[in-house]
């Protein structure tokens, strides 16, 4: 499979919108792939009434995904790469599209590859909120604000989010944040894209945000339900938006390389 038949599709986490992933994005052009952001519906200043749910980012996902799965002129297999939250709605939006389900309808071209960058691995049936309501201080314990938003993210919460990097590039990376949708957190997902699609989940050692033994229970459920699927990698130094920074993008794109090479 050559680089020009594959295409990475990075979905940014709750709070957050594309600018800060165009580093991501630069990282996998550099090595040849097309690469490209998809902004989540969830994730604006707030003026966008209702709220976008998890269903509504997961069929925007799916959109741009089918858009290159099946393009008219140049089809290609396609990895989503997701962060944060954006791993409900990412699982949510990939069934029925593996290699298999594809095959089985004709088609050429299919998702190769699930990446999840310090992200929830979903079982069927949970939300954001009930897998990560209990965490003191996480957005996920707010109230509920039915068609409405989460309060924005203080500045004092930047050195938990940003805590690998300058405290300075922290402020500035926390700038770029906006509001998020409440009853995103609430949608249900009803397909765990990591029982069909090769999964790589990326653990990033000190993540402040989505308690690392969250993780790795998140992992060891999923490997144990499809261990021929599901393969981790823990980077050590890393906080909850390590993909922000270059070393991150470097260590990310060589890990996502390996998944499409072993699956090509």
């Amino acid at each position: 499979m050559s680089k020009d038949n594959v295409e990475i599709v990075i979905v940014p986490g709750s709070f957050a919108l594309p600018p800060p992933y165009d580093i991501v994005v630069e990282g996998f052009k550099s090595q040849g792939y097309n690469a490209r952001v998809v902004a989540l519906l969830s994730a604006n200043d707030g003026t966008r009434f209702p709220a976008a749910t998890m269903q509504d980012d997961a069929a925007e996902i799916r959109a741009a995904v089918e858009s290159i799965l099946d393009d008219p002129e140049k089809p290609r297999n396609v990895v989503l790469a997701v962060h944060s939250y954006a791993g409900f709605p990412g699982s949510e939006a990939l069934k029925g599209l593996s290699k298999a389900d594809r095959s089985a309808q004709g088609k050429e071209t299919a998702v190769i590859g699930f990446v999840g960058m310090a992200s929830f691995l979903p079982q069927e049936g949970e939300c954001l909120r009930e897998v990560l309501g209990n965490v003191e201080g996480s957005p996920a314990s707010e109230d509920k604000v039915p068609g409405g938003y989460l309060a924005a993210i203080p500045p004092e919460f930047a050195p938990y989010l940003f805590n690998d990097m300058d405290p300075a590039e922290g402020v500035r990376l926390h700038a770029t944040m906006s509001r998020h949708s409440s009853d995103s957190y609430d949608g249900k997902v009803s397909y765990a894209a990591w029982k069909d699609i090769p999964t790589l989940q990326i653990i990033p050692a000190i993540d402040l945000i989505i308690p690392v033994p969250l993780q790795e229970l998140m992992y060891e459920k999923a490997k144990g339900a499809a261990p021929e699927k599901v393969t981790k990698v823990v980077y050590e130094g890393a906080g909850h938006c390590y993909l922000w920074a270059p070393t991150g993008v470097e260590r990310t794109v060589a890990d996502v390389v390996k998944l499409i090479e072993a699956n090509s």
